[in-house]
């Protein structure tokens, strides 16, 4: 009888055991985040960099256990900087419960193309794009850069009261909604400070021979010039200024879309460019250190500012799921991200936070080509 009352409170026992062991296990969720980058065809010196980063923070936030019992994962997908594929990889993250957010849309006017399908899909995104117009169109977009005005504005100031610039040369890919603009913040800001407007000039994104509007320019004499393009074409247009007789101590000022393919690319030519900066790999901040430490170290290779994008658009993903827990979910992430303030990241100078109308704040300071390297302008 002592036996049997021993045996049946040992099964007691055990059952609870197995029963408690498997609430546990049940209890541990995996949480995904979908993304569809660029990283093959004209736009993968964005999107790679933004791939590794991805990958670089969801593997260090499930080492510290950023989410208690849970995880993180992703799904990593090509976009091709293609209008179709970016609408097929959203239906299919949409479509995949596990799936709590998408980052992708690297290309302004795909992102505006995309947005509207948000609110039917109710998935939260995360797009690159400088544009705010995607905002307009759904609330389940956002970005994680802050917005061309208030950064041309940043850059175009400099330009004007600490380079003193006197003849500006403006030249932008007409095909981009966000070059244009730019283009226009920092034509209009520099004119009505007084600075001479000596040549306007368009180019197409998939263009590569510059001879005759550089040619042009040159023979303008400017003193400074406005390169509304990104990486390697950026990068080949000064080339190919350089080589038709521009002053050598020209000033070149352009946008935040600079990656090491612009160094790379443009050798000396390139030295003396200053744009708006996103993210300063010299930071001291023990955050950004860290993450340009760890980023050499996997991929050997320093982080250059969409390096950091990506990283960013993970961390604030990764936020977001965490403030949504217990039973996180798309809507729930969403109002997260809404409500974010002072996130830490590695953009910047400082904290991350959302205004009104949902476009993000954070410090930006003025970062130049010297060397062959970025490094921040004086």
């Amino acid at each position: 009888m002592q036996a049997s009352r021993k045996y049946n409170h040992a099964l007691r026992v055990g059952v609870l055991t197995i029963l408690i062991g498997g609430a546990s296990q049940a209890a541990a969720e995996n949480y995904n985040i979908a993304v569809g980058k660029s990283l093959t065809g004209n736009l993968a010196f964005i999107g790679v960099p933004q791939a590794n980063a991805i990958r670089m923070v969801v593997d260090k936030l499930n080492a510290e256990k950023f989410l208690g019992e849970h995880t993180l994962s992703v799904t990593m997908e090509d976009d091709a900087n293609d209008r179709g594929q970016t609408i097929t990889l959203l239906n299919k993250a949409a479509a995949d419960p596990n799936t709590l957010i998408y980052l992708g849309s690297i290309w302004g006017a795909h992102a505006v193309a995309v947005a509207p399908l948000l609110n039917d899909l109710k998935i939260p995104m995360f797009g690159t794009a400088q544009t705010a117009e995607p905002l307009k169109l759904s609330d389940w977009y956002f970005k994680s850069t802050t917005s061309a005005p208030k950064s041309v504005t940043t850059i175009a100031k400099y330009a004007v009261e600490k380079s003193q610039i006197k003849d500006l040369a403006v030249v932008f890919t007409r095909d981009a909604e966000n070059t244009v603009v730019g283009a226009g913040i920092f034509r209009d800001y520099a004119k009505s400070h007084g600075v001479n407007i000596v040549s306007d000039e368009s180019i197409l994104g998939s263009d590569s021979n510059f001879s005759a509007i550089a040619t042009k320019i040159a023979s303008t004499n400017p003193d400074s010039i406005w390169v509304g393009a990104f990486g390697a074409q950026a990068a080949n247009l000064v080339v190919q200024l350089k080589r038709a007789g521009v002053r050598p101590d020209l000033k070149i000022f352009t946008t935040a879309g600079l990656g090491t393919d612009y160094l790379e690319a443009g050798g000396s030519a390139v030295d003396g460019t200053y744009f708006w900066g996103d993210f300063n790999a010299q930071s001291a901040d023990p955050r950004i250190a860290a993450f340009v430490q760890n980023y050499e170290e996997k991929y050997s290779s320093t982080p250059d500012t969409w390096a950091a994008v990506g990283y960013t658009e993970a961390l604030l993903a990764a936020y977001a799921i965490k403030a949504s827990l217990p039973n996180p979910t798309r809507e729930k992430v969403r109002g997260a991200i809404v409500a974010m303030k002072d996130a830490p990241t590695v953009l910047g100078a400082g904290p991350w936070s959302l205004n009104a109308e949902r476009v993000p704040v954070y410090e930006q300071s003025i970062v130049m080509v010297k060397d062959g390297k970025f490094m921040a302008a004086p």
